[in-house]
């Protein structure tokens, strides 16, 4: 099967490329008696005589587990194209292999921090970009769930960087890696966030989200000049993740603002409403394999004469 996205490095250098989702890759600008290393997190590094030409390489799976998130940014550094990768690591079981980085210099200015590279690097005329590798560093994260099932039945990660203004980011575009698959691209803007850094990774197969109209519990009636209209969900989350996770899960009950129209027998029990918008929140800690059943129960009340949506 096909190793998607690894990193295929010319060992001693900065010339680094990235395969793609099919494992294929093209590297460049390669000297001769070069060595290329081939790495891919959740298998063996592989080192190999660079060669032209078309040819497959093997990777060895790895036996040890590692989760982590790495986002790369990019600035520039008097006159020169300068990378800053950033690594935020969670449960690191497994050394991982060290990037290959510069000696560069820190300058900090009242407005910028400037990286003084020593090492002089020729700059092709193709017009892509060139990395170098400043610093490296791994920054502690928080990774939690969220999920509106109402909307979407997905849940989405976010991992969570307290005091990141010990690691000299800048803002920019950076790409965002969970558990060796590339996600995409972000950007990062300092200038409006807090103490917290939030990076959202998308959306998260292992936490399964459902909500369904329990339709035994739910009905319509009418009361003399009014209808009145009864509903009950159920929203299950379940956590296949070997590790235990926190997750936020947010719906809604109706809102009235009409004095014809009455919602009552509010039932949402576990969690917290919000009786200006109608938005209820449960906050879950979940063991892995753990599965969580919520409910959710409401009767509105209105003129039989009244057209009212409720979903």
């Amino acid at each position: 099967e096909p190793v998607p996205f690894a990193t295929i490095q010319v060992r001693g250098t900065a010339n680094v490329v990235t395969g793609d989702a099919n494992g294929f890759f093209k590297i460049q600008n390669v000297n001769a008696n070069s060595l290329i290393v081939i790495s891919s997190v959740g298998f063996e590094s592989k080192t190999i005589a660079a060669r032209p030409g078309y040819f497959t390489i093997a990777l060895k799976q790895s036996t040890n587990q590692l989760t982590e998130v790495v986002v790369t940014g990019y600035s520039s550094v008097e006159g020169r194209a300068a990378g800053v990768e950033v690594s935020q690591v969670k449960n690191f079981r497994k050394e991982k292999e060290s990037l290959q980085t510069v000696t560069a210099a820190t300058e900090y200015q009242p407005t910028t921090t400037v990286y003084k590279i020593d090492d002089k690097y020729t700059l092709e005329t193709d017009g892509k970009t060139t990395t170098i590798g400043i610093k490296q560093f791994d920054i502690p994260a928080a990774y939690d769930y969220y999920s509106a099932p109402k909307i979407d039945p997905s849940a989405f990660l976010t991992a969570k960087i307290i005091n990141w203004q010990e690691y000299d980011i800048q803002s920019g575009e950076a790409n965002l890696y969970f558990e060796g698959a590339y996600l995409g691209k972000t950007y990062i803007d300092l200038s409006s966030i807090s103490d917290t850094l939030s990076l959202s990774l998308g959306k998260d197969n292992g936490v399964k989200v459902t909500r369904k109209l329990l339709k035994e519990f739910s009905s319509k009636r009418f009361i003399g000049s009014n209808r009145s209209e009864s509903k009950q969900y159920e929203i299950t989350v379940k956590n296949t993740k070997r590790t235990p996770i926190t997750i936020t899960i947010n719906d809604q009950v109706p809102v009235s603002v009409n004095k014809e129209i009455d919602v009552t027998d509010i039932k949402t029990p576990e969690a917290q409403v919000n009786k200006d918008t109608g938005i209820v929140t449960w906050l879950l800690t979940l063991a892995p394999g753990q599965e969580k059943k919520l409910s959710l129960a409401y009767s509105v009340k209105y003129p039989k004469d009244r057209t009212v949506v409720l979903e």
